[in-house]
């Protein structure tokens, strides 16, 4: 979406921009995308609660709409999910659950979740340390 990419070095952070972007987004009703069972709009409400995006940031309400997204395998939520088990962010800290949901979004190829779980099996946070395991993430 148009605020990502404002929001992103790739244009030199524009955060007016992005902003104004986020502010459209909930006048174009994403709650009632995300409602209506659409994953990205899912993921992406639960990105802006998380962020404070257009919205007042709330953890809790960010886990809920990424968990939706997540468990109807949309990789991104996954990943995002799984960061917010690994570091207690709306939800209790949990490197098991934090594994899980990496590991549904690296096996799908999304290389920030195999990086993630690879350095969980590094560290040994939620499965045993294990370095070859961890290499071949």
């Amino acid at each position: 979406p148009l605020y990502s990419f404002y929001k992103s070095s790739r244009v030199g952070k524009n955060q007016s921009k992005a902003k104004a972007f986020y502010r459209k987004a909930v006048e174009l009703d994403i709650e009632e995308l995300a409602e209506a069972g659409d994953q990205y709009a899912q993921a992406c409400l639960g990105d802006m609660y998380h962020n404070g995006d257009g919205v007042d940031e709330n953890e809790a309400t960010a886990v809920e709409w990424c968990r939706k997204a997540a468990e109807q395998g949309y990789a991104t939520a996954q990943c995002n999910l799984g960061y917010m088990y690994q570091y207690g962010l709306g939800v209790d800290r949990n490197y098991s659950s934090a594994v899980e949901w990496y590991r549904n979004a690296a096996e799908q190829g999304y290389a920030t979740a195999q990086i993630r779980l690879g350095l969980m099996y590094q560290h040994g946070r939620g499965v045993d340390k294990n370095e070859s395991t961890a290499a071949e993430w």
